[in-house]
């Protein structure tokens, strides 16, 4: 199953694969964000073993006054990943190949998530068992491959891709709630530090998703005493491996003076419930100009705010709803969430 979503992401992402060592994805006539992501792994290996400073300050920008860069997006997961390779590998070489994985695990997490979720307690024996895996890989391929990630890839928002510690995270908490072994909480703590090292924002996302198995997986079992102990485990385990990155964080949301009033930029991010049904720019059927579509974005004269990235597929909108549909009573909480 990983070997088979590692092609489709190398297949997907094509042409990439024939420039993997010299390009990356990417807009040239965007903000070139991508090219971003390359400086922050170099940055974090020269502050670190060259300059012997902190990696999320850097004087070499807005010299000689400098910056912080707690706050930017740094993608630390991709830049740690990164510095073993640095040595003797180009850094675009590098980026395409965690962008790959990240692709890969995303699918290989979903289908571990919904294969645990879809079991019935008969072991692999069942008759239902196969049907059960094909729709785990399925479930798996839609998370992983929807326009959603290329979107972001094709406006070069590395950290966007980065979203495959999310089901990990939620597979891990589950069992948490389910299962008695130690070991559940602690790795779900360690996928909520991962995520977050990817993006702060994902962890928006790890609270709405705690909130979902909290209040409708688990309802009966998060009362006792035996959960609340795993569940004190799992939140130690994520505090003592965040606190590198959470104590400056939360140093910087007290005392920075920079910060916006009111929505700041985020009010013309919303994302338009039409965006859902209507195909990207870059679908291969019902697209339309790519360029055309991202100057007039930057005019104000598109169909949304902003770039559509939301759009999950017409057919996966369709199995989405004829399964809450008939199966409510076990995918609500789904569903709700």
């Amino acid at each position: 199953i990983f070997l088979l979503y590692s092609t489709l992401a190398l297949v997907l992402t094509y042409p990439l694969i024939t420039r993997f060592l010299t390009h990356v994805m990417g807009t040239d006539i965007w903000a070139f964000d991508e090219y971003t992501f390359i400086w922050n792994m170099w940055w974090f290996k020269y502050s670190v073993l060259e300059l012997n400073t902190n990696p999320l300050f850097c004087d070499y920008i807005f010299y000689p006054l400098g910056i912080s860069l707690v706050l930017y997006t740094y993608n630390l997961f991709n830049a740690l990943m990164s510095l073993p390779l640095q040595a003797f590998v180009p850094l675009p070489a590098i980026a395409n190949s965690i962008n790959v994985l990240s692709l890969t695990l995303s699918g290989y997490g979903t289908y571990l998530l919904l294969s645990y979720l879809l079991r019935d307690g008969r072991g692999g024996a069942s008759p239902k068992a196969v049907p059960r895996e094909c729709a785990a890989f399925l479930g798996g391929l839609v998370y992983a491959f929807t326009s959603y990630h290329f979107v972001y890839a094709a406006l070069g928002h590395n950290e966007m891709i980065t979203t495959q510690w999310l089901p990990f995270y939620v597979l891990c908490l589950i069992k948490t709630v389910r299962e008695k072994p130690l070991l559940n909480p602690v790795l779900a703590g360690v996928f909520a530090t991962l995520a977050m090292l990817c993006d702060m924002l994902f962890g928006v996302f790890l609270v709405f998703m705690s909130l979902v198995v909290f209040g409708f997986v688990g309802r009966r079992r998060i009362a006792s005493l035996d959960f609340l102990r795993r569940f004190g485990l799992l939140l130690l385990t994520f505090l003592v491996t965040y606190w590198p990155m959470g104590v400056p964080v939360l140093r910087e949301f007290l005392g920075a003076g920079y910060a916006l009033e009111g929505w700041g930029h985020s009010d013309k991010l919303v994302v338009d419930l039409f965006g859902f049904i209507t195909p990207t720019t870059l679908h291969p059927l019902f697209g339309a100009d790519w360029t055309q579509e991202l100057i007039a974005v930057r005019e104000g004269t598109a169909r949304f705010v902003d770039v559509n990235t939301v759009f999950v597929g017409w057919i996966v909108l369709a199995l989405a709803l004829l399964a809450s549909v008939k199966c409510w009573g076990r995918l609500k909480a789904w569903v709700l969430g």
